[in-house]
């Protein structure tokens, strides 16, 4: 949870975990803006919250976490912790449909959010912007 990342920068996302075909134009972004900020000597962890507990299990996450990044870390378990993650971020969450396998398709708060190392929220930021801006914006305001 938020208590292993403090006194460390770090990036979080919300979305799909396991599934990544749902959330994949924003984690390469986010990954490769991670790799160009540790080439200039800054370390910020990528984390992602998941808002699919019951698909985002503990066990299935690393693979798929280990995809994008070496050093993602993932954030899924209690749905009402989840929630309170949410609620602390303003992000909102809503079922608007189904897979072909029955799991959900949620609608959520596509936001990037910069936490610094003492736990507060230094900016949001689209997570769309490309990895070489990002890394800069991400840079100086750490």
């Amino acid at each position: 949870g938020r208590d292993a990342l403090a006194g460390r920068p770090w990036l979080l996302f919300f979305g799909y975990i396991v599934d990544q075909s749902l959330c994949s134009a924003s984690l390469p972004r986010i990954a490769g803006a991670v790799n160009i900020l540790e080439d200039a000597g800054v370390e910020v962890t990528p984390v992602i919250a998941s808002i699919d507990p019951a698909q985002d299990r503990p066990g299935p996450m690393g693979p798929a976490l280990a995809r994008w990044h070496p050093r993602m870390e993932g954030l899924t378990g209690d749905a009402e912790a989840l929630a309170d993650l949410r609620r602390a971020f303003g992000v909102e969450l809503e079922q608007v449909g189904v897979l072909p396998d029955g799991a959900p398709i949620w609608i959520h708060g596509g936001l990037l959010y910069l936490v610094g190392a003492d736990g507060r929220v230094l900016a949001a930021l689209p997570p769309l912007m490309e990895p070489r801006r990002l890394a800069e914006v991400v840079a100086h305001l750490l």
